[in-house]
């Protein structure tokens, strides 16, 4: 028997070992969770049969409250252990799946043998519970495997580190708990692992990666050192996907201190939350929170305002002239410079130009607007002005009190009590007599009831510091910088309680400074991705947000799609503002053929830098119609044969979503069922997509078809970048269709791999 059979032979034997030992310890978990099952049922039937309840002595009820507090903690503990051997459970029904992807051996300076290091998803301990069989990916020595060939190599430990060599390095491809292959390999994760895994169709949901983490992206995911990490990878670099396992990661290093509640990611749109959502479950970790910039403002929107939301910004931004007024203003708005604009504007507030509301009670002004900006400004003006508004607030709630004692006696009291119900009259009545207070009626009881009802509206606007015209203060910044016009622009939005898309984090920003928002405590790490589409107001605004969170921006500006970025500003690519703060580029793309990279990296400039990995695939094909009918005609017949031959998903992607309806219709019409991505959409639901390109972003499809990649749909500077988003959603082939002449990004461009 040849030396590469009896390692092979060997190989499986071991496997079917673990997955033995696998197997035992389900059973053994099984019988474990069906007894503590039994005990938390028992224990909730019998709860207050095992309490003693004894009210008559002081001494009795602090033993029955002890008594009580004894038994919830025994319910709750045997509980928590249910929840934690379920999760462990799930946990060996992956690994007896694949156990393993890969192994190193490792001989620790000094030692004379080496040690065989199994890694997989999970760690995994033998019957007795004294080795190792498999290591978890995310642990100290597990991250040799990633980041060295054999040879010379170094782990971190508490005590500073462990060097050695490796004597081998080995990954295998297992499918339902059989080996189907194995290869040792060099520094990077192996080729034949690659092209099995990249080779395979799209799924609904992104997948782990933790089988295929390429060193510059294990940089990524054990990166500790930098409070702001920020990722800027071209298309289909894995740079979603390493964020993810960085989650994992920190999880799992962090866990006394950290869970996924303490972390957030802000999410381009609901279909990509949706699209992300299984990776952490699969690693056995919870998902951490997830959110969109948008729904977080819709959030803070006051009631009856409407918020544009970034896609309806977008198709405006799409279809409108370049010169427009509001385009000007977007400039200003989403400018770099802006944060230290309302910095200063800030500062002279301090002085004079504070706008108050007039506060009403009873339908007449209170305390008007006048009286609360003399009041404030008499305050030290070293004190700063949230800290003013709290002293404006106390002195508000003081005056509000005598109002209320003031009030009690008055015609209107007297009214308002004739309309009350009997169930407030028992109430008032029961709330006399349980308090023994013979000094205070029930007439007065309800005579206090009253007012205070009518008060509490304006209470709460005290407490809430919504004695500030926001609104009038925000329109007052660009009066201010003398841009009249912006400032008109925005006049007319808010009359109508319209809050544009590019308003939004400058005016809570603002509003925040002014009243002193608390800030997100618990909150330790923040995600933003498709960070290149953030403006510098609104990374500002989040890092005022979570001040005390470490922050991992990821992106690419060469996807940026949004109108401001056209500008050339990313919050990717500017200086570093702190020291702690690290860059990381990843360039390689591993999402679609060679062919198609090498077509999609003309698009952009410097796109020669990008590196595809070597994946064979048919060439992008550009095709010419020379009319409406003859376009709906080819494309439609494209898709039908791409259906029958080409399984897995196909995206019809178009550049605004108005579009995007315009083919689906014609789809419907010729018997292809298709489903149409709004900015609505969670998950896919057929095989046949159409969207509009800002939907697409950070998903991936089997095939992508350009509906309309002519001079007439991309012909302007930011146009090249929407192009180049769309065809890089393709994994394995790629069709632009052009109704005319073709775009000038494409005219020319080779279609050899």
């Amino acid at each position: 028997m040849s030396d590469e059979h009896k390692e092979w032979d060997e190989e499986k034997a071991r496997l079917q070992t673990v997955i033995s030992q696998i197997q035992k310890k389900k059973e053994q978990l099984q019988e474990d969770i069906s007894e503590l099952k039994e005990d938390v049922l028992e224990l909730r039937q019998t709860f207050w049969d095992d309490v003693t309840v004894n009210l008559d002595e002081p001494d009795d009820v602090i033993e029955t409250q002890a008594s009580m507090k004894q038994r919830a903690e025994l319910l709750s503990e045997r509980e928590r252990s249910h929840g934690l051997f379920h999760q462990q459970s799930k946990t060996l029904r992956r690994l007896e799946d694949a156990p393993y992807f890969g192994r190193i051996d490792f001989r620790e300076d000094g030692d004379t043998e080496a040690e065989s290091v199994y890694i997989g998803i999970a760690s995994l301990m033998d019957e007795n519970d004294e080795e190792f069989l498999i290591y978890d990916w995310r642990a100290p020595i597990s991250s040799m495997y990633y980041d060295f060939a054999p040879g010379r190599a170094h782990y971190p430990t508490l005590d500073g580190g462990v060097e050695g060599e490796i004597t081998l390095k080995r990954q295998y491809i297992v499918k339902s708990g059989k080996l189907e292959g194995m290869f040792d390999t060099g520094l990077t994760i192996g080729d034949e692992l690659l092209q099995s895994l990249l080779g395979q169709q799209s799924s609904p949901q992104m997948k782990s990666i933790v089988a295929s983490i390429q060193r510059e992206q294990n940089q990524v995911i054990r990166n500790e050192k930098s409070k702001t990490l920020i990722v800027h990878g071209v298309a289909g670099s894995g740079k979603t996907s390493a964020a993810l396992q960085r989650v994992a990661y920190l999880l799992y290093k962090h866990r006394e201190k950290m869970n996924a509640g303490n972390m957030v990611l802000f999410s381009p749109n609901p279909l990509f939350n949706r699209y992300v959502s299984n990776v952490l479950p699969e690693l056995g970790e919870e998902n951490l929170q997830q959110t969109t910039l948008h729904q977080h403002f819709q959030k803070r929107l006051a009631k009856g305002w409407q918020l544009e939301s970034p896609y309806a910004h977008l198709e405006y931004f799409l279809s409108e002239q370049e010169n427009s007024v509001r385009s000007r203003g977007l400039e200003i708005k989403t400018s770099p410079q802006l944060g230290e604009q309302l910095d200063a504007y800030l500062s002279s507030l301090s002085d004079a130009g504070l706008i108050f509301k007039d506060l009403f009670l009873l339908g007449d002004i209170w305390v008007s607007k006048n009286q609360l900006q003399e009041y404030f400004y008499r305050l030290d003006v070293n004190i700063s002005i949230p800290n003013r508004l709290e002293l404006v607030a106390e002195w508000l709630q003081t005056m509000l009190r005598i109002t209320e004692r003031e009030e009690r006696y008055k015609a209107w009291v007297d009214e308002e009590m004739e309309m009350l119900d009997q169930e407030t009259y028992r109430r008032a009545y029961e709330k006399v007599h349980q308090t023994f207070n013979d000094q205070m009626s029930e007439e007065e009881l309800l005579r206090k009831l009253v007012v205070r009802r009518k008060v509490k509206p304006l209470r709460r606007k005290i407490e809430a510091f919504d004695l500030l015209d926001v609104e009038s203060l925000y329109i007052q910044f660009y009066r201010w910088q003398e841009n009249k016009v912006i400032a008109e622009e925005t006049v007319y939005a808010f009359q109508n309680k319209e809050m544009h898309w590019e308003d939004a984090a400058p005016f809570f920003f603002l509003e925040d400074q002014l009243k002193g928002r608390p800030a997100y405590a618990d909150i330790r790490h923040i995600f933003i991705d498709e960070a290149q589409d953030y403006s510098g107001i609104q990374i500002r605004y989040l890092q005022n947000l979570f001040p005390y969170t470490r922050m991992t921006l990821l992106g690419d500006v060469n996807q940026a799609v949004h109108a401001h970025t056209s500008a050339g500003y990313s919050p990717l690519v500017q200086e570093a503002a702190e020291k702690n703060q690290e860059t990381i580029t990843l360039l390689r793309s591993y999402r679609s053929t060679q062919p198609i990279v090498e077509f999609t990296k003309q698009l952009i400039p410097n796109g020669e830098q990008i590196e595809s990995f070597e994946r064979s695939g048919p060439r992008p094909e550009i095709i010419k119609t020379e009319s409406l009918e003859q376009h709906e005609q080819s494309l439609g017949s494209m898709v039908e044969d791409l259906q029958k031959r080409a399984p897995g998903t196909i995206a019809v992607i178009t550049k605004t979503f108005a579009e995007s309806e315009q083919v689906w219709q014609w789809l419907e019409k010729k018997g292809l069922n298709a489903q149409l991505i709004n900015e609505h959409t969670t998950d896919f639901k057929e095989e046949l997509m159409v969207l509009p390109i800002y939907l697409a972003k950070g998903i991936e499809f089997d095939v992508v078809v350009i509906d309309d990649a002519s001079s007439n749909k991309y012909h302007e500077e930011r146009d090249r970048y929407l192009l180049y988003t769309a065809c890089t959603r393709a994994m394995h082939e790629l069709y632009l269709y052009t109704n005319g002449q073709p775009s000038p990004f494409i005219t020319g461009l080779s279609q050899e791999s």
